[in-house]
């Protein structure tokens, strides 16, 4: 398996890339005893792929000039991966092996060895022994939560003398320092306080506040509920924040019922909720059928909900469509009415629909309403006359619909079609118990002209 790596130790005064060693062959010979040795040698540019260990160590020996040895109990099917561009010493390389593999750098006075890490030596544990006064506890009562806080050393371990006001506790230092701060800030003064609920259910109050206090003591909090009270030992800062919970609380809630009049209620509900308007203690009940939306909540939030709903709840602009039907009968008869005038009463000339008519000449005059009058007068004093006239029209109203229809909807009158039109409905359930619907109709048929 291929072997890609290179190792160069720095030496004063130049840098690879730069002057080549021969460039310094003049360096003074303190500057020489200055360089670097053994596990302080600094090297860079070092790549080793696939490297058996022990090949490895040889060359970081040899670089070094210190004795490194591999510990014969070592995995021999350890090989190195190992790539460092930046400059370190034989000595970081070596703790970098041993913690990518697991192994022990035994650094000894004039030699390495390099051991499994199951070889090395667990470090004695220093134990302390220390008492910490409870003042403002009982010490018994705090013992769980201070043991939560002890190393997993076999020997750590803590009492609760009572009648001393102590914990005892044996631990390592950083054990011992964790504890002395909890107590710090546990161990406090505390006060009782009762808080009466005006309003709501104590034990509802009582289920919020451990909520939103979820490192209250255990039993800090009492219900009292034939009082409608909680009674509450603990320290002066919860105290102060349960006093601040109470009051938004337990306040007075108010019903109101809103009636919607041009929207879903579905819809006014969703907008609702999208405001934010319902407090988290805030009840609203909606009914699609009856269009009321029912709210229980503090007067400020109700008075808000009833602005939201009053600007919200608004008749969609809409078109009035009013129409008359009609069936238009015309009937046209003509009464015929000749009349001739003959003799003496006829002279030369004579009147008629007051114009003068003479011999020879005839009379055609429309009259209105589709009337004609005709008159004729000949040389023999015979006079003629002829009226005819319409007798009447007939206008039968069919329907009258008026609808509105709002806006970016759409409506349809029929007339004269036969379909059916519910006029009135009921159900029988209290009659014979079923669920049937009932439904009387009557047609409407076109009339023809």
């Amino acid at each position: 398996m291929g072997v890609l790596y290179s190792l160069v130790p720095v030496q004063p005064g130049w840098a690879q890339g730069a002057a080549t060693p021969d460039a310094t062959a003049e360096a003074s010979a303190d500057d020489a005893d200055s360089t670097p040795k053994g596990l302080d040698t600094p090297i860079f540019d070092v790549a080793f792929t696939d490297q058996k260990l022990t090949e490895v160590v040889d060359l970081l020996s040899t670089l070094g000039g210190v004795n490194i040895n591999v510990a014969g109990n070592v995995d021999p099917k350890i090989v190195v991966n190992l790539n460092v561009k930046t400059q370190k010493t034989i000595r970081e390389v070596l703790d970098d092996m041993a913690t990518l593999y697991g192994l022990w750098i035994d650094y000894q006075a004039d030699s390495v060895m390099i051991r499994p890490g199951t070889d090395k030596p667990v470090a004695a544990e220093n134990i302390v022994e220390k008492q910490f006064p409870v003042r403002f506890n009982r010490p018994s009562e705090m013992l769980d939560l201070v043991r939560n806080f002890l190393s997993n050393s076999p020997s750590a371990d803590a009492l609760a003398l009572d009648n001393q006001k102590l914990i005892m506790v044996r631990d390592i230092p950083e054990a011992l320092a964790r504890i002395e701060e909890f107590l710090n800030r546990v161990d406090i003064p505390k006060q009782s306080t009762v808080f009466p609920i005006l309003y709501g259910d104590p034990n509802e109050v009582a289920d919020m506040i451990r909520e939103r206090l979820p490192d209250l003591e255990e039993g800090a909090l009492t219900v009292d509920v034939a009082n409608s009270q909680l009674i509450v030992r603990t320290t002066l800062e919860n105290l102060q924040e349960i006093q601040q919970l109470v009051e938004t609380i337990d306040i007075k809630k108010e019903i109101r019922v809103f009636t919607i009049s041009f929207h879903e209620v579905e819809d006014v509900v969703d907008m609702l909720d999208e405001l934010g308007l319902l407090s988290e203690e805030g009840k609203l009940v909606s009914n699609e059928y009856t269009g009321k939306i029912i709210v229980q909540d503090t007067p400020e939030r109700l008075d808000r909900i009833a602005e939201a709903i009053k600007a919200y709840d608004l008749p969609r602009p809409a078109v009035f469509v009013e129409a008359e039907i009609l069936n238009v009968d015309s009937r046209y008869a003509f009464n015929w009415n000749p009349t001739v005038v003959a003799g003496d009463a006829v002279e030369n000339e004579t009147s008629f629909l007051g114009r003068t008519l003479l011999d020879g000449q005839s009379i055609l005059q429309l009259t209105g309403s589709g009337a004609v009058q005709f008159a004729a007068l000949d040389a023999g004093n015979l006079l003629a006359t002829l009226q005819a006239t319409e007798s009447e029209t007939q206008a039968q109203t069919i329907a009258s619909p008026r609808l509105i229809v709002e806006r970016k909807e759409e409506a349809r009158l029929t007339v004269g079609s036969e379909e059916p039109i519910g006029v009135r409905s009921f159900r029988d359930d209290i009659y014979s118990g079923s669920s049937r619907d009932i439904v009387t109709q009557r047609f409407v048929r076109s009339a023809s002209a």
